[in-house]
């Protein structure tokens, strides 16, 4: 059978579904093409997974992501970014008291709880009418966008994908609000990256498992789907292997190479291991120059300090330049 765009969606959503999503065809949706959150999805999550919570506090939980209250689409999805981390903070009053619910838009420590969808051809109007070719919600918010173009056409290249995603971003900028990261493949080149990242910086995942990538191996697009997708992985890649950082100015968004992921999974159990063998001895992760060393002591650490085997740990950090520190 021929690769075109319909046969490369149809496979990413078999795959998805094999993996527990459930598949919705987008026109199917009876909804306001002007919102990108699917609200009933959202209010019996939010019910699902915050146990007492009451239906006027997840109404304010969604008014609170749905109006961020800032210009810049990057710190829009920075300050969403928080709030899908540490929860939605609602104010409440209880017998005359001030109290707070902390709304919590993920169960990442129990993926199968929340409410994962594959939908295809999603319309959405804003500035522009688009129609995305496939975006994964998750609890009925949009966290991952593929766009996808046909291998047998020489006119079309990953790099129109990309060019594409971009023009989405300024056409219906709202669903990129709560997008974790974008996939672009032609069925054979498949490369991930967020709403930051230039075409150099969207990058292939290239292990499904952490082992190294056969030799010549070009089937990226199946490597992607199995080694990002299951559903506690994605979570994981989410909640530890995103970062905002400020350069120049500007708001960048970073999301952990498949290498960065790997070694710091393995380095964390490394360090669990020495915890509880008491033997005090972790292991020495080695990468190459340019690999982003100090970004994966960003992403290890993260985990650590929050993760109460290690009890409230110090950390060490030594580092050979000033723009390192920050």
């Amino acid at each position: 059978m021929p690769i075109n765009e319909n046969t490369l969606e149809q496979a990413i959503i078999g795959e998805l579904q094999a993996k527990g999503y459930e598949y919705v065809y987008g026109p199917d949706i009876e909804r306001d093409y002007h919102e990108v959150i699917l609200e009933d999805d959202f209010r019996f999550s939010m019910q699902k997974i915050n146990p007492g919570i009451s239906q006027e506090i997840i109404t304010e939980a969604f008014k609170n992501i749905r109006n961020l209250g800032l210009l810049r689409l990057e710190d829009l999805n920075a300050s969403f970014h928080k709030y899908l981390i540490e929860g939605v903070p609602v104010p409440y009053q209880q017998n005359g008291e001030s109290r707070t619910f902390t709304v919590r838009l993920i169960d990442f420590n129990s993926p199968d709880s929340n409410d994962f969808k594959v939908i295809n051809q999603f319309t959405v109007i804003e500035h522009k009418q688009k129609r995305p070719d496939i975006v994964i919600f998750i609890n009925g918010i949009p966290m991952v966008l593929f766009e996808l173009k046909n291998m047998a056409n020489d006119n079309t290249t990953v790099e129109n994908a990309y060019k594409q995603v971009k023009n989405y971003q300024l056409d219906i900028p709202s669903l990129f609000h709560y997008n974790a990261f974008n996939v672009i493949s032609d069925g054979i080149d498949t490369r991930v990256g967020t709403i930051t990242s230039d075409f150099t910086r969207y990058m292939a995942w290239k292990s499904e498992n952490g082992e190294k990538p056969a030799e010549n191996a070009a089937d990226f697009f199946t490597i992607a789907l199995n080694g990002m997708f299951p559903k506690e992985r994605l979570l994981d890649i989410v909640r530890n292997f995103i970062v905002f950082q400020t350069i120049n100015g500007k708001t960048v968004k970073i999301l952990a190479g498949y290498h960065q992921f790997f070694a710091v999974k393995k380095a964390v159990e490394s360090t669990r291991r020495a915890l509880i063998d008491k033997t005090g001895r972790a292991g020495v992760v080695w990468h190459t120059q340019g690999s982003g060393k100090s970004l994966s002591m960003v992403f290890y650490t993260g985990i650590v300090v929050s993760d109460p085997v290690f009890d409230n740990p110090t950390i060490v950090i030594l580092t050979d330049r000033n723009d390192l520190d920050d």
